[in-house]
Order: C-alpha cells, then structure tokens, then sequence
C-alpha cells in the first residue's frame, strides 16, 4: 500500500475503533455526518484495501490482513437489511468491528514504526 492508502485505512479503522466518534458522526448530533456504509467504504473502497486483499498479495502482512478480512465481513451481518445508524450501534456485533478495528490499527501503527526505525 502507498502512504496515502496506509493513512485512509489508519483514517477509517480509528473512526470505528473509537465508540465515541463512531455514535457522534453516525447518528449526526454535532453536524459531523458519516455513516457506516461511509466507513466501511473508506476502508475498503476508497483506500484500495480491499482491492489489495482479494488480489491475493496482501496489504500489511498475514496477521493485519486477517483481521482486515474479519472485519469485512462483519458489515453484512451488523448492517443487514440497511439499518438505521442507531441499530447498527446497538448491533452485537459492533463490540467486535470495534476490537478488530483497534486491532489492525495498532498493528498497522507498529508495523509501520517498525519499517521506518
């Protein structure tokens, strides 16, 4: 991934790492909108990411990917049927995009401080 990729991904995994912001922006109480449709599609689409993922190369390294690939598939089930921001906050399942996303984040962090030391 190029820097700019690396920082859209860094951009959308700390936006749903953070349950604060992620209630903030998805449910538009301060005029910040976002949606989870949104996130996801920074991470995945706009980054490259998950272009990166299916080309089978890879984009950090096996332990970032899984969990990456892991949190792909978790919209579908959080967000089934389209659902209001506020059920989707309130999804079982956003406890776990929230540890993924937090996760790879500071996986991909490490990685990076690693690579530049």
């Amino acid at each position: 991934m190029t820097p700019a990729q690396s920082h859209m991904v860094k951009e959308a995994l700390a936006e749903l790492a953070d349950a604060e912001y992620r209630e903030r922006v998805w449910l538009a109480a301060d005029g910040e909108v976002s949606s989870p449709e949104e996130s996801f599609c920074q991470l995945f689409d706009d980054s490259g990411l998950g272009h990166a993922l299916d080309s089978g190369g890879g984009a950090f390294n096996a332990s970032i990917d899984d969990k990456l690939r892991a949190l792909d598939q978790l919209p579908t089930k959080a967000a089934a049927g389209t659902p209001a921001p506020r059920d989707v906050l309130d999804h079982d399942e956003i406890d776990v995009v929230r540890g993924l996303a937090a996760a790879a984040l500071f996986e991909i962090i490490r990685l990076e401080a690693g690579s530049s030391a």
